[in-house]
């Protein structure tokens, strides 16, 4: 897992840009808030909630004097299926802005998704950035994550990515009874909701 770390004290009543702060934030499965000592309650709300509309996967865990407990960060789950399902379902709406140009996207389809469909869709989108938005730019992906429901195999499917890099890793069976489906969280620039959830049920068998 990615973990970061900022002082709240350099963000309080600055507006965000994107810069190598914002891409940080939109990487980390873990966001360690640092110095909160030294900032009102008024101020670190609304630092809390600026990093949580950049990455609402994200656990924030706040801290002063850098103290922490190491399990939170040595046993991040990211491969957890459990724990990044209840990241994934924090996001509450299918997109919206971080700052200028970033916004988080949350796309999901029930059904199949098969192997091969589904790797050259990320190759698509990671590597060669041929899925363009409405006005053809190509969108830029700095983080993509979730829990997939692979054909032919029976765990959970989970997908890390970290701009052109990304693995997908079996994990548990699903439960009998359990609704198969497949959620990414996908956090960039030039993201389109729909051209995306359209291009993904392309994967499906």
């Amino acid at each position: 897992g990615v973990v970061g770390l900022g002082g709240v004290a350099s963000h309080a009543g600055q507006p965000f840009q994107v810069n190598e702060a914002t891409r940080q934030i939109s990487l980390a499965d873990v966001i360690l808030l640092n110095k909160t000592d030294l900032v009102s309650a008024h101020q670190l709300s609304a630092v809390e909630n600026a990093i949580l509309k950049m990455n609402s996967a994200a656990t924030l865990v706040k801290t002063h004097h850098s103290k922490i407990d190491l399990g939170l960060i040595l046993d991040v789950k990211a491969y957890n299926p459990e724990h990044s399902k209840v990241q994934v379902n924090d996001i509450g709406t299918p997109q919206h802005s971080i700052t200028k140009g970033v916004t988080t996207v949350t796309i999901e389809t029930k059904g199949y998704l098969d192997k091969v469909l589904l790797d050259d869709w990320i190759v698509s989108l990671l590597w060669d950035k041929s899925i363009h938005d409405n006005s053809d730019l190509p969108m830029e992906i700095m983080r993509i994550k979730g829990v997939l429901h692979i054909h032919g195999e029976d765990r959970q499917v989970i997908l890390q990515g970290v701009y052109e890099l990304y693995e997908t890793h079996p994990t548990t069976p699903w439960e009998v009874g359990q609704e198969r489906i497949s959620r990414l969280v996908v956090i960039g620039t030039n993201l389109d909701y729909d051209i995306l959830l359209q291009s993904f049920k392309k994967c499906l068998v």
